[in-house]
């Protein structure tokens, strides 16, 4: 692997343009109510005012009007008992909140998954996530995904499948590796928790440059230092045939990049080896580079859910042993569950866990940050649109 160990020189450009490389559609508003307001509004009106719901239906083959009217009703009840969850997690302690917020996230799973498979309407939902290894520090525990079955419908799993179009079992999956998905919180719990090379989900910058004298431009990323692809060659094989490394001028590191060059020194900017052809009028050819950023990342990326962060993130699978793709979304959504069971079968554990300072900061940072964050991205799987809010002040 070549990308880790050779630095090459920049490309000689006359242009560029900073882009946001859209994996799901983008919305964005800026409200005087509350984000949270503004998005359970979006969310009423996508399913509730649009004909989103019909469309989906008719795609699948769904016809009968007593068959739509049951998954409606059951839809309308999903949403409705998501957002009373959703809010009674927001006024509980933190010692008690990932009861509710678990149940207001597996209700919008259903959501999802009855949107994908109107069929299993009449079929029995389960979590489909088991505590597996469930001793010793929080960090250390794990659990199993299970399977859906004829009559029984595995709610993380199908969740899992409608993302990725692949399955997740077997293999018991630990909160160390989760922790590192969570934007949130992520950093602070590899430091106090001695996991330095924990993190998964890595922020990059996107740039199209352009040489308007040869009529080509060539996508650029900026990522940080955590990002390191020779961990996962397997992964990250076709990136570091596309892209090389360089090394960019100092101009260009201030000008383009807008950092210090101490702040580059923290970064890592990869130039793609494909050039693209202008079209008519200097036109940039967004739809082969955005092509080719998703040839070599694929399932590996996330779209940003902030509109002053990142342009999209590369996101590590889960192990080197076992490359399944994952994301902070289900991150969020399995520890929340775990956490829910501890509060709801073994409460004095929650209280317990606070006779580690570093467990107990944990679990509070996480209960406090990350809700939000896998709320957007559980509506945006819904919907198929990630919605960015900002507060107008």
């Amino acid at each position: 692997m070549t990308w880790n160990n050779t630095v090459n020189s920049e490309k000689e450009f006359s242009g560029y343009l900073e882009l946001s490389h859209q994996i799901l559609i983008i919305k964005a508003a800026t409200t005087s109510r509350s984000r949270l307001d503004e998005l359970w509004a979006f969310l009423d009106y996508k399913l509730f005012v649009s004909d989103y719901i019909e469309l989906k239906l008719l795609k699948k083959g769904i016809t009968s009007l007593s068959k739509k009217k049951k998954i409606k009703a059951n839809i309308q009840a999903y949403i409705n008992q998501a957002k009373n969850f959703y809010n009674v997690a927001r006024s509980s302690d933190f010692k008690s909140a990932p009861l509710p917020y678990y149940y207001a996230f597996m209700n919008l799973a259903k959501v999802k998954v009855l949107l994908d498979n109107p069929n299993c309407v009449d079929k029995k939902f389960v979590h489909g996530i088991k505590r597996w290894k469930d001793q010793g520090l929080l960090i250390e525990r794990s659990c199993v995904v299970g399977k859906s079955s004829a009559n029984i419908i595995s709610v993380f799993g199908e969740l899992y499948k409608a993302h990725y179009n692949e399955e997740i079992h077997g293999k018991a999956i630990s909160f160390k590796y989760l922790m590192g998905y969570m934007t949130d919180i992520g950093d602070e719990v590899s430091k106090v928790l001695s996991y330095p090379d924990n993190k998964k989900v890595h922020p990059v910058k996107y740039f199209e440059f352009i040489d308007n004298v040869a009529k080509k431009s060539w996508p650029v990323l900026s990522t940080p230092m955590s990002f390191r692809p020779q961990n996962y060659p397997s992964t990250y094989k076709k990136f570091t045939s596309q892209f090389d490394r360089f090394d960019p001028s100092p101009t260009t590191v201030q000008s383009v990049f807008n950092i210090s060059r101490y702040q580059a020194n923290l970064a890592r900017f990869s130039q793609s080896k494909n050039e693209f052809n202008l079209g008519p009028n200097d036109t940039i050819p967004l739809t082969d580079s955005q092509a080719l950023i998703n040839f070599c990342f694929g399932k590996n990326q996330q779209q940003a859910t902030y509109s002053d962060t990142e342009s999209f993130s590369i996101v590590d699978p889960l192990r080197k042993n076992w490359a399944k793709p994952f994301n902070e979304m289900f991150a969020i959504y399995m520890m929340m569950y775990y956490l829910s069971e501890i509060v709801r079968y073994r409460p004095e554990e929650m209280e317990n866990s606070y006779a580690s300072i570093n467990e107990g900061w944990m679990i509070k940072g996480f209960v406090e940050a990350t809700p939000y964050t896998c709320l957007v991205q559980l509506i945006a799987e819904i919907t198929g649109e990630v919605y960015i809010i900002t507060e107008r002040t």
